[in-house]
């Protein structure tokens, strides 16, 4: 296969992912969101992250945003609305939290679905999220085959399965998850507002880690390494003492309880 051929396949899919885009955020999807954000503390987490590594061999490393995976997952268990989904008029429950990770992939974003994460090793996590991606690189990302087969089929079929609340909530849960969790800092952003598009009902954003090696604050003098994070949410379902009980949890199982996450 000739280079002018891989670019072209490139191009085509960059094409059909800001296709996709463009319906997933048209007008009709569009919430009323809320934003609320936060600090953590992941020193703690950062270190005993490093001390789980020198076990795998190097190529099996665990990296913050596996570990996040499921702290965020085990955190979302005791908030089962946020990994719901949201028709317009109730809330529809998920039997099980799939987080949606999206990756950066030439000009367009692809997207991991990790199911039950809460219930898994990290290995097992770090391990589906390689392959996955993987598989993305290669140009066979399983998220990709699924809208390759949706935009083959004729436009009133399309609009059919991704506006009817019950067809594109069925979807949604089989191919795209009901909980993304995006970093913005692998691109330098300290911070991250994210939309939010129905039925989704909550995404959590990841900024960039702010390392401070003196840790000069009123109640510590120790190293100091902080996470910025942002919730989304949809106003409709949920309001802010919910999710700010959701940001609570995962901030003090991550400062307060790190080495759960890691059996």
């Amino acid at each position: 296969m000739t280079s002018e051929t891989l670019a072209e396949r490139s191009l085509k899919r960059d094409d059909l992912f800001r296709t996709f885009q463009l319906e997933k955020f048209n007008r009709n999807k569009s919430v009323p969101c809320v934003s609320m954000m936060m600090d953590i503390n992941i020193q703690n987490l950062e270190e005993v992250r490093h001390i789980y590594n020198r076990k795998l061999p190097e190529n099996e490393g665990i990296t913050l945003t596996h570990v996040l995976i499921k702290a965020v997952a085990i955190a979302l268990k005791d908030f089962p609305v946020l990994y719901g989904y949201f028709d317009g008029r109730k809330v529809i429950p998920s039997e099980k939290i799939k987080i949606n990770l999206p990756v950066s992939e030439g000009n367009h974003v692809e997207y991991v679905v990790i199911e039950s994460p809460e219930s898994k090793s990290l290995p097992n996590i770090a391990g589906e999220v390689r392959d996955e991606v993987e598989r993305i690189r290669s140009g066979v990302g399983t998220f990709y085959l699924v809208i390759k087969k949706l935009f083959a089929l004729p436009r009133l079929v399309r609009s059919i399965a991704t506006n009817v609340p019950f067809i594109s909530i069925r979807n949604a849960y089989r191919n795209y998850g009901n909980f993304p969790i995006t970093n913005f800092g692998s691109f330098g952003a300290k911070i991250g507002i994210p939309i939010v598009s129905a039925p989704i009902i909550g995404v959590l954003c990841l900024g960039m880690i702010q390392r401070d090696p003196t840790g000069n604050t009123e109640k510590t003098s120790h190293p100091v390494t902080t996470l910025p994070i942002t919730m989304v949410f949809d106003h409709r379902p949920v309001d802010g003492a919910y999710c700010g009980r959701f940001l609570n949890c995962l901030k003090g199982l991550v400062e307060s309880n790190a080495d759960s996450i890691f059996k």
